[in-house]
């Protein structure tokens, strides 16, 4: 009887010592995710501060749409512009994208237009965009960055990457990362003539 409960303790203050040990590692393991969300804040924002910057004039470009024709960026002076760059392989850019319709169907008529430069250097077929643009049932005009030129010009880092434009082609807004509805909203109703 002393034998089983001698084994009972010895067993129960191993369980017991694993059961901690689990615990501290735990701990450390959070922390470390903790310093690496920091860190990855960190780079977020030195990232925000790389590129075109709020008040530089938007680097004009023409570029050919999904339907061929030649589009320029400032042939829509006199209107808000949601300039995002994007590319089909990119899970944050399909999230944003109905949001991204919905909020071109609901400004159509007010002086705003949503262009959506695909990254198409990056993509792996053209092919692709057609897809994800059915797939979204995407109306707004999508150029094609084909040979890099705007990805450059404008120093996207990360996609997506989206810059506000004033009527005068200001940059006055810019956003990294996916975008919802009420956020395009609240910043373009920011944007004052």
């Amino acid at each position: 009887m002393k034998i089983k409960t001698i084994l009972a303790v010895i067993l129960l203050t191993v369980l017991a010592i694993f059961v901690v040990r689990e615990i501290v590692v735990s701990n450390e393991d959070d922390k470390n995710l903790n310093d690496e969300q920091i860190e990855s804040t960190a780079d977020m924002e030195a990232i925000q501060e790389t590129g075109l910057q709020i008040g530089e004039t938007a680097p004009d470009f023409t570029l050919t749409n999904l339907q061929g024709d030649e589009m320029t960026l400032s042939h829509f002076r006199g209107k808000k512009v949601v300039l995002n760059f994007w590319a089909s392989w990119c899970g944050p850019c399909r999230s944003e994208m109905p949001d991204m319709q919905k909020f071109y169907e609901a400004t159509s008529d007010k002086n705003i237009e949503v262009l959506a430069v695909n990254l198409t250097h990056f993509e792996r077929q053209r092919e692709h965009v057609d897809e994800f643009v059915k797939e979204f049932g995407l109306t707004f005009p999508i150029p094609l960055d084909v040979d890099n030129k705007q990805y450059e010009a404008y120093k996207v880092l990360t996609i997506p990457t989206t810059y506000f434009l004033d009527e005068q082609g200001i940059i006055q807004q810019k956003h990294l990362g996916p975008m919802t509805y009420e956020f395009m909203e609240e910043i373009i109703a920011s944007i004052t003539k």
